[in-house]
């Protein structure tokens, strides 16, 4: 008979994201994963596989946990207009006062999808459906009058996103404040064109 997990796997798991977060996938070593996740090396073999499984799974888990609030907080907008400029100041915001860390999807574009299929097809995957869900609140947007009837939600949706990996990716490279400041006025003022 199988014993029962000594440890909470929700909270190992949101550990183990925490660790390649902030280290990347390729300087985690497992003694990083195993401190930082206050588990026993047997056990994360037997829980979540290796090295590479375990960031698969905690990348599926940040990409979930991303969607579901960026969902949240759209569609309970009564202005989608407002709640998509918010959506770009709160990144723009993270990013100026913390953006090294950046986020965990820019990262694993960075880093692994250039030469890991997997990684590459779930990060595919979550920009379909990120874009898709800024396109139908742009859409909404436009049937409101809040951006011209000429604008297309889709590729303003395009254009948004490639903005959100651009302030990423420059906020790691410890971009000034005011240099991220111009491409978030950019995207902002692109929604009103």
């Amino acid at each position: 008979m199988a014993r029962p997990k000594e440890f909470d796997v929700d909270e190992a798991l949101q550990s183990a994201l925490e660790v390649f977060w902030r280290k990347g996938y390729a300087a985690t070593s497992m003694q990083d994963l195993v401190a930082g996740m206050g588990i026993q090396k047997a056990s994360l073999y037997a829980t979540f596989g290796d090295k590479h499984q375990l960031y698969l799974t905690a990348l599926r888990r940040y990409q979930q946990q991303t969607f579901e609030e960026l969902t949240a907080h759209l569609a309970g907008a009564t202005s989608p207009l407002r709640a998509i400029t918010e959506f770009v100041d709160e990144v723009f915001e993270h990013t100026a006062k913390d953006g090294r860390r950046g986020c965990l999807c820019v990262n694993a574009n960075i880093e692994l999808a250039p030469h890991d299929g997997d990684v590459a097809e779930m990060l595919r995957q979550h920009h379909e459906r990120m874009e898709s869900l800024l396109a139908a609140t742009l859409e909404r947007a436009r049937s409101l009058g809040e951006i011209p009837r000429k604008a297309d939600p889709r590729a303003l949706a395009t254009f948004l996103l490639g903005i959100v990996v651009a302030i990423n990716v420059l906020g790691k490279q410890r971009a000034s404040r005011q240099q991220l400041q111009a491409l978030r006025d950019q995207a902002i003022a692109a929604l009103s064109r």
